[in-house]
Order: structure tokens, then sequence, then C-alpha cells
């Protein structure tokens, strides 16, 4: 394959990824982002030399990159599951005649800070308790 067929393929299969990853972000459920480290029915085709092979097939420095920052992606993700745990949910109701209402247990807040979220989208979050 000449070498412009190749990075034109390796382009277009990057640009795929990238639109999956993020359609799924867009679809706020980070557990299928880790998902597709773990692709199970993937028909093996050899490796691609490059950014995360080298030519005998040795994952490099930007692979090992890429798999230390999703088991840390993971692990901030059952933080956070077990932080929100942790803050019980707040009590809504609405009617037609009184509106809606939204109430919290003394003590907690009915907006909560989201730290975590800082490693997946460089901000801080806040959500409702409301589950």
């Amino acid at each position: 394959m000449a070498r412009g067929a190749r990075l034109l393929l390796v382009l277009a299969l990057l640009a795929a990824l990238l639109a999956v990853v993020l359609q799924l972000y867009r679809l706020r459920k980070p557990g299928c982002i880790t998902g597709i480290c773990f692709w199970k029915f993937y028909r093996f085709a050899g490796k691609l030399i490059g950014r995360y092979y080298d030519s005998q097939g040795n994952p490099t420095k930007y692979l090992k990159g890429v798999e230390m920052k999703a088991k840390r992606g993971a692990q901030l993700l059952e933080k956070q599951k077990s932080d929100e745990a942790k803050i019980p949910g707040c009590n809504s109701k609405w009617s037609q005649q009184e509106g809606g209402e939204v109430w919290c247990d003394t003590g907690y807040p009915r907006l909560v800070r989201r730290p975590g979220d800082i490693a997946l989208t460089g901000q801080v979050s806040q959500r409702n308790a409301e589950r």
C-alpha cells in the first residue's frame, strides 16, 4: 500500500473513532466510552505501524499513555458513582394546580458540584441532587 493511501486510511479510521467517541460523550453515557477499549468481536488483521505500535508490533509510549488514561478514567467513574451514592436524592412533585416543587433533606444541598468531571471535560460540573 502506498504511503499516501496508508495515511488516508489512518486518518479516516481516526476520524470515525473520534465521531463515535464524541457521539457517546454527547449522550452522556461515560460507561460506553470506556467500552471502546474492550471490543470483543474485533477480527485481528494486524497492527498498524505508527503512533501506537512500532515495526515489531510492540506498543509505543503513546499507546501506554492512552491505556493509562483509560484506566484513570475508569477509576474516576467509579469514584463518581460512590460519591453520588453518598448524597441522597431530592424529591419533587408536580401538579397542574400547584405547579412544581423540589425539596431536599435538611443538611443536603440541592445543587451538587462534581469536581471529578474536570478530567473529562476540563470543567467542574454541577447536577441537581434530584434523581
